[in-house]
C-alpha cells in the first residue's frame, strides 16, 4: 500500500496546500469537511461533494488547466472548467463546481512551484447560491490578505 501512494505522490503533477488564517484554522478544509458531512445525508451535497473531490484529484495528477475537462460520475461524462484565472486579481485563480440546486463551489487559490511540482495554496472557499453574489470579493480580499500574510515568513517563501 505505502508503496503504490509513495508513486501517485511521485507522479503527481501539483501538491495542494490549505492555507490558514491568522487563527490557525484551514478555511478551505473546514468547508470541505462541512461539504462531507452535509452529503452523508443529502443527494444534491453528495453530487457537488463528489465533483469537488474528483475535481481536486484531477488537479493534483495533472496540474492546473484553463481548458475544460471531462470527468467521469457514475460512468457518465461531465464537463467542467475547473479553473478559471482572476483576470482583475492576478495571480489569483478560482477553482470551480457547480451542481444544479445545491450551489457552486468556489475556492481561491495561488500556483506557484515547489520541487519541480505545481503548488495550489488554497486560501478561501464558498458554496455561492446566485450567480452573482457579493460575498465572492469578500473571498478574494480575503484570499489576499491571507496569501500575503503567509508569504511573509521566512520559511514559506518560495
Amino acid at each position: 500500500m505505502t508503496i503504490y501512494i509513495l508513486y501517485d505522490m511521485l507522479m503527481n503533477k501539483a501538491i495542494i496546500e490549505f492555507l490558514p488564517d491568522q487563527s490557525g484554522n484551514k478555511q478551505v478544509l473546514d468547508l470541505l469537511l462541512d461539504l462531507q458531512e452535509k452529503a452523508r445525508f443529502d443527494h444534491g451535497y453528495e453530487q457537488l461533494f463528489a465533483r469537488i473531490m474528483r475535481g481536486l484529484e484531477f488537479l493534483e495528477q495533472h496540474g492546473v488547466t484553463k481548458d475544460k475537462v471531462v470527468l467521469q460520475f457514475d460512468g457518465v461524462p461531465y464537463t467542467l472548467q475547473l479553473v478559471k484565472e482572476l483576470k482583475h486579481h492576478v495571480p489569483l485563480c478560482e477553482f470551480r463546481v457547480n451542481w444544479r440546486g445545491t450551489g457552486a463551489f468556489r475556492a481561491i487559490f495561488i500556483v506557484s512551484e515547489y520541487e519541480g511540482k505545481e503548488l495550489l495554496m488554497f486560501a478561501r472557499a464558498m458554496v455561492k447560491q446566485e450567480r452573482s453574489d457579493a460575498g465572492f470579493e469578500l473571498l478574494i480580499h480575503e484570499s489576499k490578505q491571507i496569501l500575503a500574510e503567509y508569504l511573509q515568513i521566512p520559511e514559506n517563501q518560495l
